[in-house]
């Protein structure tokens, strides 16, 4: 399957930037031409105004020319010679001035010196009818302010040229920019007009609808007020069409859960309505009437690409994921420090602890045989014989359970208070047991606590391995998926997309919950995977608070077929051995076998709780180092009792067929490969029999019809070579069916008089149509 997300991923400017690069030069000196005559035709209250000079002083320097003429051509249709001519020798000036700079020097200091040049020129252009006439001081504040409006507008406009150019527009001072922009293109099609109909409210309207569509309520209003303004600079009356397109647009926006047509029809009445009880004309009605069918005929193609330029960034997506992988890694090495640093005190501490019995014997000879009159021929003399003596009557202490007085050895014949020493003897083991086992239990919780860091730590570090797989966020894709529910009037709160190193494709939409009801998870794959241009999966349903989040993953190139069976030992109705078949986020087919020591409810226990916990941290996103780590520490602190379970696992990558296989103290593992069977054997001990156990790692890579088996050791008691002939002899029969074989054979191989627990899972890879 290609990949074809590349082109449909890229942003309007984007867009616009590639489809200028194919066209001819005329074309563009045309376009430049047509905008520069827009901006020169757009006044402020009936007046002409300086937006033509700006925006010669903004346009790429290979363009000045054509939009110097073309700005002089909007001054003379929208002014005449003696209103325009100021301006026409504005906007000649910059284009000089622009030559004379050359574009090296003009791009270096682009940024002072292309509002000041506009604001020179008019300044320049105002002194020769100045010395004509006796200036007014309104006619000198009304110069002030048009090279005041000049220059602002000049530094706006060349930030949106650099927009178009296909520069990042989701700050907010680039949006600023664009609605600049978009004012000043308003303002000049305003000067267009026939009975009354205006081609600037036209142009208004459709984008007030429009902006429905990209961004929402508030986007819809924050577009109504500026196109209200912008009209409003045209004619004057700020109050009715900020009223008609402010409130019109927040009416559209509310409406908009009835899809387009809902929102059309209301900001449709509403337009038409204000404007003709304010005018007493049906120029409103005819204005809005054709911005509506404008606004019907634009494909959703469009609205997805405008979504994805104006959707705001909040940080870059590489600080941000450098930071993460930064905190998560520092995390991770602190983590591990503290177990190092735990597991050598402990270490330290236990070699200086002086745990052994000579610290009894001479707690004995210090508070019994001090003033005893045989203590010099005892702890002197004959000192070897003494200590062999008591060591021995410790020993049997420790048989029995109790020490007398005439169970001392004859060589303690001298000792005078023996049944004293039998009773100090009794009490100071009895002491030394319980710190023993103290100590024990001590050491065992610090292992415990440390092996805890140690799968804390190789899970953070886990997190940051997922990290670096996210290679970029697509936001035009993100944006055409949010169109897609926002369509099905599901309401969407947020819509992410990413790609992993692979190219693969993630998309993530969150609804409220009340909505979901209203959701088709099957449809909107569907509709996502066309808009994409790809093959999307089911998509995984997750509560998050008060919304549903849908997750849809681009679907993985192969399928898995699941078979199993399991017999209990002696036809019991419990079986020791648990497994699991189930599928993980990022398209992982996984295959886990626990079996629990020895067979009926408590290997059932151990097995069930050890299959039960790796699958749980898997699904949450765990790796099987760490999901191990805090197996093996639940087996171990359960209960008292001796507790362990094997573990075999086998994760399945979907998309790419390799198989990583993990094993502790699990029986072999057979596949058969391009139609020969292959034995997979492991030397590592289960969990819950030590600290700090670790799984046994292979891997390799399966095609399409090709078995992976797992066995639990009661199948595997009689060898596995016949189960290799027995799978190289396999055709395409149920697979359920071939592990109840498997099963039933190998306990009727069985020759030593034991029975076993019987487990065996099967599976078989498909390829996806």
């Amino acid at each position: 399957m290609q990949n074809t997300t590349e082109i449909t991923g890229l942003r309007l400017t984007e867009r616009l930037g590639r489809l200028l690069e194919g066209r001819s030069y005329a074309a563009l000196c045309l376009c430049c031409g047509g905008g520069g005559m827009v901006a020169a035709m757009a006044r402020i209250i009936g007046q002409p105004a300086p937006f033509g000079v700006a925006f010669a002083a903004a346009v790429p320097f290979r363009f000045t020319l054509p939009t110097a003429l073309g700005v002089a051509v909007g001054y003379l249709a929208s002014a005449g010679v003696s209103g325009g001519y100021r301006y026409i020798a504005a906007s000649f000036l910059v284009t000089l001035i622009r030559w004379l700079l050359r574009p090296e020097k003009w791009d270096r200091w682009k940024g002072w010196i292309c509002p000041f040049t506009a604001s020179s020129c008019v300044l320049l252009a105002g002194v020769v009818p100045a010395l004509y006439r006796d200036p007014l001081l309104y006619d000198a504040l009304l110069w002030l302010t048009q090279i005041v409006i000049a220059g602002a507008a000049a530094s706006f406009l060349d930030r949106a040229m650099a927009i178009l150019s296909g520069e990042d527009c989701r700050t907010r001072f680039y949006a600023t920019a664009l609605g600049v922009l978009f004012a000043i293109g308003v303002m000049g099609l305003h000067t267009i007009q026939l009975g009354g109909v205006t081609l600037g409210r036209i142009a208004a309207a459709t984008a007030v609808l429009a902006a429905v569509r990209v961004r929402g309520n508030s986007f819809a209003a924050m577009a109504g007020i500026l196109s209200g303004l912008a009209v409003g600079f045209c004619t004057g009356d700020f109050p009715l069409y900020v009223t008609i397109y402010g409130l019109g647009g927040m009416l559209a926006g509310i409406f908009s859960v009835f899809g387009r047509l809902g929102s059309t029809l209301a900001f449709t009445f509403t337009y038409g309505a204000v404007s003709a009880l304010a005018s007493r004309s049906p120029s409103g009605f005819i204005e809005v009437t054709l911005a509506a069918v404008l606004f019907l005929m634009i494909p959703p193609t469009v609205f997805r690409l405008l979504a994805a330029t104006f959707t705001p960034s909040a940080a870059d997506e590489a600080t941000v994921k450098c930071l993460l992988e930064e905190r998560l890694t520092g995390t991770a090495e602190a983590l591990r420090e503290v177990s190092d640093t735990t597991r050598e005190v402990a270490k330290r501490l236990a070699r200086t602890a002086g745990g052994d019995l000579n610290g009894i014997f001479d707690r004995v000879a210090e508070r019994l045989c001090k003033k005893c009159p045989y203590s010099m021929a005892c702890w002197q003399e004959h000192y070897s014989d003494t200590v062999d003596a008591l060591s021995h009557s410790v020993r049997k202490l420790k048989n029995t359970g109790s020490l007398e007085g005439e169970d001392l050895p004859d060589s303690l014949g001298r000792c005078i208070r023996r049944d004293q020493m039998a009773a100090l003897l009794t009490a100071e083991y009895t002491a030394w047991t319980g710190k023993e086992e103290a100590r024990r239990r001590a050491a065992r919780a610090r292992n415990l606590v440390t092996d805890q860091f140690d799968g804390m730590a190789i899970a953070l570090e886990g997190m940051v391995e997922q990290l670096e797989e996210i290679a970029a966020g697509a936001p035009a894709l993100a944006a055409h998926v949010e169109e897609i529910f926002r369509e099905a009037k599901l309401e969407p709160k947020r819509a992410v997309c990413w790609k992993d190193r692979e190219g693969r494709v993630t998309a993530v939409a969150e609804i409220p919950q009340y909505k979901q009801a209203r959701a088709v998870p099957e449809q909107l794959a569907a509709e996502i995977g066309e808009a994409l241009e790809l093959t999307m999966s089911y998509p995984k349903v997750a509560r998050y608070g008060a919304n549903i989040r849908y997750t849809f993953r681009e679907r993985p190139l192969y399928g898995v077929e699941y078979g199993s069976c399991q017999l209990c030992s002696g036809g019991g109705s419990v079986c020791g051995d648990s497994f699991r078949l189930f599928t993980t986020s990022g398209g992982q087919a996984h295959l886990l076998l626990s079996d629990g020591m020895g067979t009926g409810s408590a290997a059932a226990v151990d097995s069930a709780m050890a299959a039960s916990l790796v699958t749980r941290m898997l699904e949450a996103g765990m790796d099987y180092r760490s999901a191990l780590r805090m197996v093996n520490a639940a087996l171990l602190v359960k209960s008292g009792e001796e507790s362990l379970a094997t573990l075999d696992a086998a994760a399945i990558d979907l998309y790419t067929g390799k198989v990583r296989l993990y094993k502790a103290g699990a029986a072999p593992t057979i596949l058969r490969r391009s139609g020969r069977g292959v034995l997979v054997e492991s030397t590592s001990l289960p969990a819950g029999i030590l600290e700090r156990v670790e799984f046994e790692e292979s891997s390799f890579t399966l095609e399409e019809g090709d078995l992976l088996v797992l066995l639990s050791d009661g199948a595997s008691a009689q060898g596995c070579q016949w189960i290799l002939r027995e799978l190289e002899a396999f055709r395409q029969e149920d697979l359920d069916s071939l592990c109840q074989r498997l099963a039933r054979t190998a306990r009727l191989r069985r020759t030593d008089g034991r029975e076993d627990d019987i487990t065996i899972l099967c599976c078989r890879l498909t390829r996806q149509l």
